[in-house]
């Protein structure tokens, strides 16, 4: 039933475009001029012609296949290289994490750790454990021992960054990744096992 039949009149102010209960019935020509030029009958921002024209040459000429075809030919003429490995190592990047290794001063050979336990302390999968004894009238620690299981590692490189050693870290991520073995215990490192390595060059920001 209307609300005409009900005997209720409905007073419509054509100036604000709504009825007193604030009912959206018909909008302001001031508001809303030229909307329907610029929507379709759904809402939507009516397709012109000349974006008829980009769709309808994209598909005829395949333009998008062709810029897919140009940038494969750009990266084409470029020379194949090969690593005779394991003769020759492929170089990796200057930030490369690889296997844990000790440090030893360049010139006298001498251990530069010093024992403070940081890296162990650090390590999110507690997988370091070194200790140390002090001789007497030495203010360093002498390390004894420093086991790494490398089998849980996750290359994190917390361990290095945390070591306090300068102006040579005792603690480095080294360009090592050649870390397969054939048994697990193979994958514990002791401390003689952790001055070995490939020679790098340090990282400096």
């Amino acid at each position: 039933m209307s609300a005409a039949s009900r005997g209720t009149v409905v007073r419509f102010d054509a100036a604000s475009g709504q009825d007193p209960k604030g009912k959206h019935r018909t909008p302001p020509a001031s508001r809303y001029q030229g909307w329907r030029d610029r929507t379709c009958a759904c809402g939507e921002p009516r397709i012109t012609v000349v974006q008829r024209l980009k769709t309808f040459f994209r598909t005829v000429f395949l333009i998008d296949l062709v810029k897919g075809l140009l940038l494969t030919l750009k990266y084409t003429p470029q020379p194949a290289f090969t690593f005779q490995y394991p003769a020759e190592r492929r170089p990796v990047a200057a930030r490369f994490r690889g296997l844990l290794r000790l440090q030893v001063e360049p010139e006298t050979g001498a251990q530069t750790c010093i024992v403070c336990d940081q890296c162990a302390k650090v390590c999110p999968d507690d997988l370091i454990s070194l200790g140390g004894h002090r001789e007497p009238g030495q203010k360093i620690k002498i390390l004894d021992y420093f086991d790494f299981n490398l089998s849980r590692c996750s290359f994190c490189g917390l361990c290095s960054e945390v070591c306090p050693t300068k102006p040579v870290k005792a603690l480095i991520m080294s360009e090592d990744y050649e870390l397969g073995t054939y048994s697990r215990d193979s994958q514990i490192l002791r401390v003689d096992e952790m001055y070995d390595g490939v020679p790098i060059e340090q990282y400096t920001r």
